[in-house]
């Protein structure tokens, strides 16, 4: 049902699909320019004020692994089969049926390889061009505590209850503006505001969405425990002048930004 408009979209009145036209149709209709022409009739304009079309854009189009590739699971795989190599090497003269296996291992090896750096290239490559976009994201007419809210609402709410790929990857792209020391984004209140309304989520949830909200909520605090350690604190949140202090009523002013002491107190209370 979900995948009926885009079928209308690329059949003839007929009803025969255009095999040609198929791309250039996805690419019309559905193409991120045209996406970005359309969204504001669709989006109402307080929402506009305080997030842009590109940020909300940029979250709704992406996917995990655009943002993540599994490293240390590709390292594993690779260790094991070269261990297995290995061992077969090590029981001396070898069978021709041990020296297919070999070859076989050292060409899964291989295409494991070449996977994990066309993976790294894509999402360093992405990350980059997000960063790249960190002084546009929030529209910049509104006040931050909205665009949090509006993020939550529009975005982080709706997907990650969807599942566990989604409610993690939510927990990246936030953490990305974070790390990007995004113009407008206050990282604080975004974490007050998930801490306090999130688990309230699992009461009205199903079984396998609760599962995703706990997941994301792991994913969330991870990196609040980190910063309870002073160095780490000074290096990932007293750097970042934009999305780390005390007034987000207005990101056009010089602010102060938040002493480790006053995130401690925040850590506990979040904690109580």
């Amino acid at each position: 049902a979900l995948a009926q408009p885009s079928f209308k979209l690329l059949t003839s009145p007929d009803g025969k699909v255009q095999k040609k036209s198929v791309i250039a149709n996805l690419k019309k209709n559905w193409g991120y320019q045209n996406l970005s022409k359309k969204l504001p009739n669709y989006l109402s304009s307080d929402v506009l004020e305080h997030i842009s079309v590109d940020l909300y854009l940029s979250f709704w189009t992406m996917n995990i692994y655009d943002l993540y590739y599994p490293k240390k699971r590709y390292e594993s795989e690779l260790k094991t089969i070269q261990s297995d190599i290995q061992k077969i090497r090590g029981n001396g003269r070898l069978s021709n049926s041990e020296k297919k296996t070999i070859r076989k291992k050292e060409s899964v090896m291989k295409t494991l390889k070449e996977e994990m750096k066309a993976q790294q290239l894509h999402v360093e490559k992405t990350i980059k061009m997000l960063k790249s976009k960190k002084e546009k994201w929030v529209s910049g007419t509104g006040a931050n505590d909205k665009t949090v809210e509006m993020f939550l609402q529009h975005c982080i709410m709706p997907r990650l209850q969807q599942g566990p790929e989604d409610a993690f990857y939510c927990s990246l792209f936030t953490n990305l503006l974070h790390d990007s020391n995004t113009l407008g984004w206050n990282s604080l209140h975004y974490n007050d505001q998930i801490l306090k309304c999130v688990p309230l989520m699992v009461h009205c949830s199903t079984e396998r969405e609760a599962a995703s909200i706990g997941l994301f909520l792991s994913e969330t605090i991870i990196p609040l425990n980190k910063w309870c350690k002073e160095e780490e604190y000074k290096t990932n949140c007293m750097v970042k002048s934009n999305v780390f202090r005390k007034d987000f009523a207005n990101h056009q002013n010089e602010v102060e930004s938040i002493e480790f002491e006053f995130y401690k107190k925040g850590f506990k209370f979040w904690n109580r």
